[in-house]
């Protein structure tokens, strides 16, 4: 049976995805040859299997046929509010890693661990990346044997593609740039999880891990943008370098994060503020790289849908178009046509003779929209309305005594 169902799709125009109702669809025949497209989605799933599809992309409509490794299509991602950049970017700095699996072409995971006595403020974090499906669990740890057991909690989110931007800022190692996308909030996050505060005031940073032309940049950055001064200790038993701020930039320091700081961590800061919790994504369009095309034989239906005004949708979660509607000229001779024949162009031979209807024909012999071949008529042009779809396959296998066609046209739904 034929259910009444909504798809998300994509507006071109309007530069939104939509959820559209699906207003015809139809079984389409059989085919013995598929091609499963991967690239990396935001769904569990990354792989369509595509025959003489039209696949859209940066350069238009391609079909599947000629799709190859390393080409852009398009997918959907979860994009991020400014209060989620900046708690990652500041986590990143700080406690908060990015992880994948083993494959070259497995996605980023989030992931950042605190002991128990920083829950509150880890479940902050958790709070707010709400809609990348975290998962919390604590375990018993120690940093050594000389150390007891402790608890430690965790959270880490579903891998995602909207990780993918922020790996460069940290990983081989850590980029200058990081520095340039932090705001007050991203700083309030590093001092909450890097940061300590002497009783007298001044703050220090364990940067450690940090590249010493880094940190000079960030101390630039920090000066230029908030006139907070800081300056560069040698750790001498590791070799490393840190970060420190005297008592009056300290201050600095307290004053411009002070909204940010989680009431949890007030101990460690003395200040608590009301820091933002805001989950929610909106879904946009994103450019991903075909990484694999696997051709399968096997023997299956194809199904067709078309999807109202759009004329796209997203299957898992990669935009396909709805179906084939393009003049196919597929022995190269009829060039220079209008896809599709607006219905009031035929409306004006309807009712008349064969030898009006043809001459008719010849009158918008340039915008047709495709040729029909038959086994008496031989090739004529033939327009259509709006809602006929032209479905163009190879190997076809239609149910004729006539043999197999170069081409299929499906009913009008």
């Amino acid at each position: 049976d034929k259910m009444n169902v909504n798809v998300k799709t994509y507006n071109f125009e309007t530069e939104k995805i939509e959820w559209k109702p699906v207003i015809g669809h139809k079984r389409s025949g059989t085919s013995n040859f598929w091609r499963k497209i991967k690239a990396k989605t935001n769904t569990k799933h990354r792989t369509i299997e595509a025959i003489t599809h039209m696949i859209p992309t940066p350069n238009g409509e391609v079909n599947s046929d000629d799709l190859k490794v390393g080409d852009i299509i398009y997918s959907q991602q979860n994009k991020l509010n400014e209060t989620q950049r900046q708690i990652i970017i500041g986590s990143l700095l700080g406690d908060g890693s990015l992880r994948k699996g083993q494959s070259e072409h497995a996605k980023f995971y989030f992931r950042e661990t605190h002991s128990k006595k920083q829950e509150e403020y880890l479940r902050w974090k958790l709070d707010n990346l709400k809609e990348f499906d975290p998962v919390y669990r604590e375990y018993m740890s120690a940093y050594s044997d000389e150390y007891e057991p402790k608890i430690m909690c965790q959270f880490k989110t579903r891998a995602d593609i909207v990780f993918e931007e922020f790996y460069s800022l940290k990983y081989p190692s850590f980029s200058k740039h990081i520095f340039d996308e932090m705001d007050a909030l991203a700083l309030a996050v590093w001092v909450q999880d890097d940061g300590y505060m002497y009783p007298y005031g001044a703050i220090e940073i364990s940067s450690h891990s940090m590249e010493k032309d880094v940190q000079e940049y960030a101390l630039e950055v920090f000066e230029k943008k908030w006139g907070i001064v800081g300056k560069l200790f040698l750790e001498k038993r590791c070799n490393k370098w840190f970060m420190r701020f005297n008592k009056e930039n300290g201050a600095k320091i307290i004053e411009l994060i002070k909204d940010f700081v989680h009431p949890s961590m007030e101990y460690k800061l003395g200040v608590k503020g009301n820091p933002p919790i805001s989950p929610e994504t909106e879904l946009t369009l994103v450019e991903t790289v075909i990484h694999e095309i696997e051709e399968v034989y096997k023997i299956d239906n194809k199904y067709d849908i078309e999807v109202a005004d759009n004329h796209n949708f997203f299957c898992n979660g990669i935009l396909v178009h709805n179906t084939f509607t393009l003049n196919p000229d597929i022995y190269g001779t009829f060039s220079g046509k209008l896809e599709i024949v607006p219905p009031a162009m035929f409306n004006n031979i309807n009712g008349s003779s064969a030898q009006d209807f043809m001459a008719g024909m010849n009158n918008f012999s340039e915008k047709i929209a495709y040729f029909q071949y038959g086994w008496i008529t031989g090739a004529r042009p033939m327009p259509f309305g709006t809602r006929e779809i032209v479905y163009i396959m190879k190997n076809p296998r239609p149910d004729s005594i006539y043999g197999r066609s170069p081409v299929e046209n499906l009913m009008s739904v």
